[in-house]
């Protein structure tokens, strides 16, 4: 009996050598060339201003400019003035900003297809942003 399990165990390991991928002689996708590169300091902040705890970006529907939902240049919004929300180009220039004083702990964001700003706040405070035509969204709790 212990000779037949050593065999049929013996066959297993053959057999999932043989159809596995590395077996198969499949190319590991990590060794294939990255496209894409990364570009120091491209966001251009307002002077003064500097990068939080960035929680959350997205893309807008222009499927150029980019959204980012930081903590207010530390780790937290709480007792801050400064806007969260940032809409950036894609040459990195600040397009809008907003939501200052809203939020204590940023958590979430996101574009839905109509171009609604969508974001959360950690400590169940919550708010809706949407832009308007023009470059100042607003911004409804």
């Amino acid at each position: 009996m212990q000779c037949r399990v050593t065999a049929l165990l013996g066959v297993a390991i053959v057999a999932s050598a043989v159809i596995s991928p590395v077996g198969a002689g499949a190319q590991d996708v990590n060794n294939a060339p990255n496209p894409y590169r990364a570009v120091e300091n491209w966001a251009q902040l307002p002077e003064g201003r500097v990068w939080g705890q960035a929680i959350s970006i997205d893309v807008d529907r222009d499927g150029k400019s980019i959204w980012v939902f930081d903590r207010c240049g530390a780790k937290t919004c709480t007792g801050s003035n400064v806007a969260p929300i940032q809409k950036f180009d894609s040459s990195g220039k600040l397009v809008t900003s907003f939501g200052a004083g809203m939020f204590n702990f940023p958590h979430g964001l996101f574009v839905d297809r109509e171009g609604n700003v969508w974001v959360s706040d950690g400590k169940a405070r919550k708010a809706r942003a949407t832009p308007s035509s023009s470059s100042a969204p607003t911004a409804r709790c």
